[in-house]
């Protein structure tokens, strides 16, 4: 029953909208104790404010693109952050593996990234797995270089 409803109530509202826009009329005439209900439709007008609306939904589709863009941009060239639990480490080769709770990183430290525990610089050693660690980078896209890892308490 609510679904019926639902369904009147979009006819009502294209019914309302659709005789406001003249896409179109209804007109009626007796003749000889007859009544005749004439319903014209205007498919060029409902044409053209189809494709107006199309093109206006594109517009501001290409408008929220370019926004949401501008503010990646500003986030990854401020800077980014990922943190989570260190599942491997290669000391060798200075490669870490880390699981963010949704997926997982594998990451290569250069020997110039700062490791810090506690605000005290530490060597790549005291990176073990099932430690928490925070990892921060600068740049933005395929420019992201990992600058500092630290520690987690």
């Amino acid at each position: 029953m609510r679904f019926l409803g639902f369904i009147f109530v979009v006819v009502l509202i294209l019914a309302v909208v659709g005789y406001s826009r003249d896409w179109f009329s209804v007109s009626t005439s007796q003749a000889g104790g007859k009544s005749d209900v004439t319903l014209e439709v205007n498919s060029k007008k409902l044409s053209d404010d189809t494709k107006a609306a199309a093109d206006g939904v594109g517009d501001l589709s290409a408008k929220a693109a370019d926004a949401v863009k501008s503010l990646g941009n500003k986030a990854a060239s401020a800077g980014s952050e990922l943190e989570g639990t260190l599942t491997a480490v290669d000391l060798a080769a200075r490669d870490l593996e880390l699981n963010d709770g949704a997926k997982t990183h594998d990451v290569h430290v250069p020997s110039a990234v700062r490791i810090m525990r506690a605000s005290e610089s530490v060597g790549f050693e005291a990176l073990r797995p099932a430690i928490r660690v925070k990892l921060s980078y600068s740049g933005a896209g395929d420019r992201r270089a990992l600058t500092r890892i630290d520690i987690l308490p």
